[in-house]
C-alpha cells in the first residue's frame, strides 16, 4: 500500500541492507508500506508489532551517506518514533575488536567528505565538534545494552572465542574499506579512522539526523570482518546474527505506566 504520511510508531529500526533486518521483520510479522515523500521519491518501510504490542517501523536505507540521509528523513518525518535502533554490519579497525563482536557507538564521525570542488585539498577534515559527534545517553533505554550483550553471545555461540561488546567511535564514509583502500586514503582520513573501533558507510549520518530531531538513538554494529587482519565471519551469517540481535533489542522494550517506551 502507498501512503503520503504514516501513523507514528514506538520504535524505528534502521539498517543499510534488507538482509540485516530480515530476522526482525519475520519476528514482528512486518508488512511493507510504500511511503511517497517527494515527487517521484518512494521508500519501502516495513511495519509490524512486538508481542508487547509496540509498533515498529523497519527500513533499509541503502548503502552510503546520501541513501542513509533519505531513509532517516522518511523514518523521522513520517513515523515519529520514540526511539531509533540503528544497526547492521561493520568492519573492525581496532586491534581489540574481532569478527562476531558488537560495537556500541558513543561517538560518530564522517571521514571522507570530498570538498575539492570548493578548492579544498582532498583529505582535509574539519576538526572539532562539527566532525566528531557525541551520542547522548539513551536515558530510559539504557538497560537495553545488557540485552544486546546476551543476544550477541547467543547468536554467535558457535564462533571461536567469546563475543564482546565494545564502546567507542564509529567512523563512516562512502569508501568501502579494505586493507588496500585504507592504505590509499589521504593521511588525515586515516588518522581519524585510527581513533575508531569500527567503520561503516551510514552510522554518522543516522546519528546526526536523530540528534537534530531530538530522538533517542542506540547505535550498534555487529563486526563482520577486520579491515586490516582480513578475518571475517561471512556476510550471510553476520546479517543473520544482526537481525537476531535487533529482535532481542526491540523485544526488550515495553510501555511504562506513564505511556513512555522503556527497556527492561
Amino acid at each position: 500500500m502507498s501512503a503520503p504520511t504514516a501513523a507514528p510508531v514506538d520504535i524505528a529500526v534502521v539498517t543499510a541492507l534488507p538482509e540485516e533486518s530480515a530476522a526482525l521483520r519475520a519476528a514482528i510479522a512486518a508488512e511493507p508500506v510504500t511511503v511517497s515523500w517527494v515527487a517521484g521519491g518512494e521508500t519501502r518501510v516495513y511495519r509490524g508489532a512486538t508481542a508487547a504490542g509496540l509498533q515498529v517501523a523497519v527500513v533499509a536505507t541503502g548503502a552510503g551517506k546520501v541513501a542513509a540521509t533519505e531513509g532517516m528523513f522518511v523514518l523521522l518525518t513520517h513515523f515519529h518514533p520514540a526511539i531509533v535502533f540503528a544497526t547492521g554490519i561493520a568492519g573492525a579497525v581496532s586491534e581489540e575488536v574481532s569478527p562476531g563482536d558488537l560495537v556500541l557507538a558513543t561517538r560518530t564521525a564522517s571521514y571522507d567528505v570530498d570538498a575539492t570542488a570548493l578548492g579544498i585539498p582532498l583529505g582535509t577534515l574539519r576538526r572539532g565538534a562539527s566532525t566528531i559527534d557525541e551520542i547522548p545517553e539513551p536515558g530510559r533505554f539504557g538497560a537495553v545494552v545488557p540485552w544486546l550483550e546476551r543476544a550477541a553471545e547467543s547468536a554467535a555461540a558457535e564462533l571461536p572465542g567469546t563475543p564482546a561488546i565494545h564502546r567507542g567511535l564509529i567512523a563512516s564514509g562512502d569508501t568501502l574499506l579494505t586493507r588496500r583502500t585504507l592504505a590509499a586514503l589521504p593521511a588525515d582520513w586515516r588518522d581519524l579512522i585510527s581513533d575508531a573501533v569500527a567503520v561503516d558507510m551510514e552510522s554518522a549520518v543516522w546519528a546526526r539526523c536523530a540528534r537534530r530531531a531530538a530522538v533517542p538513538l542506540i547505535l550498534y554494529r555487529l563486526v563482520s570482518d577486520h579491515v586490516t587482519r582480513g578475518e571475517q565471519v561471512g556476510f550471510v551469517r553476520a546479517c543473520e546474527e544482526t537481525g537476531v540481535i535487533a529482535t532481542a533489542a526491540v523485544n526488550a522494550c515495553r510501555r511504562a505506566p506513564d505511556g513512555a517506551i522503556v527497556s527492561e
